[in-house]
């Protein structure tokens, strides 16, 4: 592991509860997704809780290292890769929540089909319906608008 891999794993590592890993290893698996591109990241973080979150994001604008979202990395656009960091919410920052009213709050590494089987026990459902729906986490969907084919079946849109 290079010098600056190195500072970043311990700085990190000092700031968080979630794993930091800026192996060779681990930044090769984090260098592709469903795309045909491939960029090798500086460092990968697992954040626990949203405090991981901002903290990753403050030590990332102190030090001028840009931020990539990472869910399944099933998307076919390159969307989760870049040279900096990767923050993975498909380990521990998969929860979904459902009030008694409807409302619902996910995190962003639930699965889409996940939640709407939580949702479906309630006599609800979630529309966007993209045909990796089996894999693909909320933070995806939302960011990047994958709507699917049933997409007009479930949406408030009238003609």
């Amino acid at each position: 592991m290079d010098q600056e891999r190195s500072r970043i794993a311990a700085d990190l590592n000092g700031l968080l509860d979630g794993e930091v890993r800026c192996d060779d290893l681990f930044l090769q698996l984090y260098s592709s997704d469903a795309s045909i591109h491939e960029i090798r990241p500086l460092g990968i973080v697992r954040p626990r809780h949203v405090g991981d979150v901002a903290n990753t994001i403050n030590y990332a604008r102190e030090n001028g290292l840009a931020v990539h979202s990472r869910g399944s990395g099933s998307n076919v656009i390159g969307g989760c890769l870049g040279k900096g960091l990767i923050l993975d919410f498909s380990y521990d920052m998969r929860r979904i929540e459902v009030e008694a009213d409807g409302t619902f709050v996910v995190q962003p590494g639930a699965v889409l089909a996940s939640v709407n089987r939580e949702l479906k026990r309630r006599g609800f459902v979630f529309g966007p319906d993209p045909a990796t729906r089996s894999v693909a986490t909320m933070g995806g969907v939302l960011a990047l608008n994958l709507t699917g084919s049933h997409w007009a079946r479930w949406s408030n849109w009238k003609r």
